[in-house]
């Protein structure tokens, strides 16, 4: 459930980033054009009920807000599924396509068990990884193949592991 101190949290959280990442220039033009795109509070809930678009730009060099962000994912899974569950169906109003690149970059808790259960409310996710070794590594075996059971389609981008390879 949504609860009032992790709505605080992320509120928190937006201002961060958006002080650090989103005003870096100092030109007044763009900074005027990216105040207009960047609103003071997400409705996590909407993403289920509208077409909604929201890209997460995330620096791969930092990764001292790791924490943060995996709190971010989880809350928005968490908040998504909530709301397909108020439903009469138990689905989106809108189904949502979560893609995950970089995968391996985050380490959401319980992903096994939610990518297991969210296809059912219209709540498809998509996750971009190099190597099926990086799942292993930040899951565990178990946990890994749990994840890549519960995976309807497979988009292969080439790469030198030869697990993955052989697993294609």
């Amino acid at each position: 459930d949504v609860n009032e101190e992790d709505l605080d949290m992320m509120d928190d959280w937006i201002d961060a980033v958006e002080e650090e990442y989103i005003y870096e220039s100092s030109d007044e033009e763009v900074q005027r054009e990216q105040e207009q795109y960047v609103p003071d509070y997400l409705d996590i809930e909407s993403l289920g009920r509208e077409k909604t678009v929201l890209f997460v730009n995330i620096p791969d060099s930092d990764h001292s807000l790791d924490a943060i962000i995996n709190l971010f994912y989880t809350q928005v899974i968490q908040t998504l599924i909530y709301t397909a569950d108020k439903n009469d169906n138990g689905k989106l109003d809108v189904p949502c396509r979560i893609i995950f690149d970089d995968f391996c970059n985050s380490n959401i808790p319980d992903y096994d068990r939610v990518i297991s259960t969210v296809g059912s409310r219209d709540i498809w996710m998509t996750m971009c990884v190099q190597s099926l070794s990086q799942l292993d590594s930040i899951y565990g075996p178990a946990r890994a193949l749990t994840i890549r059971n519960n995976c309807d389609h497979i988009v292969y981008m080439g790469g030198t592991d030869l697990g993955t390879a052989e697993y294609i």
